[in-house]
């Protein structure tokens, strides 16, 4: 039962925030034993479950439909001529989302949470006082706290952001019509997933990116494959671009005028891009909405907030979890946290953050995926590596999916202590953002890349490219002639 207006009620956790973090970690709490309320100003399931994770990969979903569609003949398939409607495309997306939030809901219901509509301020002394939709106030008391607040987009001060049509992710998925031009500023992963999706649906798309390479957190390779990959698929790239200002340059359209973006390149060179649509996709900071860190003692690091391997902040009792923390801008990531600071808050022993590597997954077309260390990564640590690789165009799985494009990258310790164990694992093709969990399950556990190889992998699919690359790096490939 939720809390009601005016009311005082006290509890033995309180999550302010039900997004992918708060709410895995309210579940777990109850689990344990604990009397838990949740407290969410906007739906349940946060920025990921309403207008990130979930409601982009629907869209992925129908770029690849879409794009497998108009391939169909050559299977011998007769479709006729395949074309989006992108009204009902949003309609899909919305149902998926709604099927999704009422699972939570009624996850909710099922573990005795409660959940408290509204927005939560908190006070010094940790009562947390919840305005409710209907204007009145609600207290809520709970000698611990999690804090799972997420993330905001930042906006660069850039001349002309301000004009209509330039928007973050929330206002590049409020579209209700295909632009026909897109500028994505910004080439890390929410950037590169944009553009590989509205360029897949019939946009063009013009990719800015102020570093050297596009998605700059990645394996170097992998980055440079994505960007000639993204290139093919007709998305102009322009990497150590800086730009200057975005300007009105034409007539007004359902996103305002069209906006020319102008930039300087690391060469002094200018150049510009036109779009109806502006896509600002350079990165989220922490959002403390709710609670002011210094009032509460809370200590920063890098912006975000303090924590020790148990989610914990400099304030025992309070817990931060998920983007907040600064410590993996992940939904993923966030869970995990959650389910970490459950567990400490309700005095059961369990696995500090830390203990398992986390996969990153990019939905981009190919797929990208990653976990461990990067090549780059292993040479700064100082970390001798051998190196084992598997084309895609060697897979037989590939060449029926129609998509034989990629590679599978195993970084192994080179020396002792631990040689031969996998320390990273990268992937560029289909599938990748399922496959990498072999490279997750390897690490956590220090398997070599010897007993990679040795596992049997089923036939014909496209984990066998993983065991394919253990094989390159042991130094004897099957299904792929040595240079």
């Amino acid at each position: 039962m939720a809390a009601e207006n005016g009311s005082v009620r006290t509890y033995d956790l309180v999550v302010l925030g039900g997004g992918p973090g708060g709410y895995v970690a309210a579940i777990r709490a109850a689990q344990l034993g604990m009397r838990v309320a949740v407290v969410e100003r906007d739906r349940l399931g946060g920025v990921c479950l309403n207008r990130g994770c979930i409601p982009t990969k629907a869209m992925v979903k129908a770029a690849e439909t879409l794009t497998m569609t108009r391939r169909a003949e050559r299977l011998g398939i007769r479709v006729g001529e395949a074309g989006l409607d992108y009204a009902a495309m949003l309609r899909w997306r919305q149902g998926v989302v709604e099927t999704l939030v009422r699972g939570v809901e009624q996850l909710m219901r099922v573990n005795r949470v409660d959940v408290v509509p509204g927005e939560g301020r908190l006070q010094a002394d940790g009562r947390l006082e919840v305005e409710g939709p209907g204007g009145g106030v609600s207290v809520l008391t709970a000698p611990r706290l999690i804090l799972a607040t997420g993330s905001q987009p930042v906006r660069l001060p850039i001349p002309g952001v301000e004009l209509p049509g330039v928007v973050d992710s929330d206002g590049l998925l409020a579209a209700t019509s295909l632009p026909p031009r897109l500028v994505v500023i910004g080439g890390g992963i929410v950037g590169c997933e944009f553009a590989s999706i509205f360029r897949a649906l019939g946009s063009e798309v013009t990719l800015l990116e102020l570093l050297p390479s596009i998605l700059p957190v990645a394996d170097g390779e992998i980055s440079r494959r994505l960007a000639a990959s993204m290139r093919r698929a007709g998305i102009r790239i322009v990497t150590g671009a800086r730009v200057e200002a975005i300007e009105a340059a034409g007539p007004e359209g359902p996103w305002g005028p069209v906006k020319r973006v102008r930039y300087s390149h690391a060469t002094n060179q200018a150049g510009d891009a036109e779009g109806e649509l502006v896509l600002l996709a350079v990165g989220r900071r922490p959002s403390f909405s709710g609670f002011r860190p210094d009032q509460l003692g809370l200590e920063l690091a890098g912006g975000a907030l303090k924590v020790d391997g148990h989610m914990q902040t400099t304030r025992p009792g309070i817990y931060a979890i998920g983007d907040v923390n600064g410590l993996a801008q992940l939904a993923h990531a966030a869970s995990a946290q959650g389910l970490i600071a459950a567990q400490h808050a309700a005095g059961r022993p369990g696995r500090p953050w830390g203990t398992s590597p986390v996969p990153s997954a990019v939905f981009t077309s190919p797929e990208v995926a990653w976990t461990g260390l990067t090549e780059e990564q292993a040479r700064a640590e100082g970390i001798p590596v051998r190196i084992g690789r598997f084309t895609y165009g060697a897979l037989g799985r590939a060449h029926v999916e129609m998509e034989p494009e990629g590679f599978v990258k195993i970084l192994a310790r080179a020396e002792p202590p631990g040689q031969g164990e996998v320390v990273g694992l990268h992937i560029l093709g289909r599938g990748a953002t399922e496959l990498v969990h072999e490279g997750v399950l390897a690490i956590r556990f220090g398997a070599t890349a010897g007993e990679l190889a040795e596992a049997i992998h089923a036939h014909p699919t496209l984990s066998e490219a993983v065991a394919e690359a253990a094989h390159a790096l042991e130094g004897h490939p099957i299904h792929l002639a040595r240079s």
